[in-house]
């Protein structure tokens, strides 16, 4: 009787601890990502939202390591564990694409392209880092790197909402997943502590 209602609360949880904890996680994204573009206009910014994804990375390590624990000791694998915190980094790519479609669709009205623009007219303009990079890696490294500027923005700016928003989700879902495998191997070190 015991060993069904496990069972069955294992496999409940299996299927919706993914969706919750996918929508912290993805939440974090979000405000993740809208404080790194505030940060383009206010560069003390940008560590807050390098915080939040690090933060991301705790929250799906640690509701994958707790399902096990609390659900699922004994069915406790590398593979499984992969495969939960895959799920929520999928559930929260869903959360993160829609934030971001949103953000670009309604709010942005180019204020990204001009923020780096900005941003690197800013750098060619401070005579001592530009010398500093000439000097470095010479003035062919600057005058390319205008180019690729120039060809970047010229790109943003022709993406529209939907394409931005899909390349945004498939890099940050591709970083996670990554993560998620030197993840897996700590809690697999981890499992006799698990199964105790």
């Amino acid at each position: 009787m015991n060993t069904s209602n496990s069972e069955r609360d294992f496999n409940r949880m299996s299927f919706y601890g993914p969706q919750k904890d996918g929508i912290i996680v993805g939440s974090l994204w979000s405000i993740g990502f809208l404080t790194f573009m505030a940060s383009l206009s206010v560069s003390i910014l940008t560590l807050p939202a390098m915080a939040l994804y690090i933060v991301a990375i705790y929250v799906i390590q640690a509701k994958s390591f707790k399902h096990f624990k609390t659900y699922g000791a004994d069915k406790f694998t590398a593979l499984a564990d992969f495969r939960y915190m895959a799920n929520i980094c999928f559930f929260s790519a869903i959360i993160y694409t829609l934030v971001i479609f949103v953000y670009f669709q309604f709010v942005d009205n180019g204020y990204m392209v001009r923020a780096i623009n900005h941003n690197f007219d800013l750098f060619l303009s401070d005579q001592v880092m530009k010398a500093q990079a000439e000097t470095a890696n010479g003035k062919e490294t600057i005058q390319a790197l205008e180019k690729i500027m120039s060809t970047a923005t010229s790109t943003l700016e022709g993406l529209s909402p939907v394409k931005i928003a899909y390349n945004f989700a498939v890099s940050i879902l591709m970083q996670h997943i990554i993560i998620c495998i030197p993840l897996c191997i700590i809690h697999y070190f981890r499992r006799n502590k698990l199964k105790d």
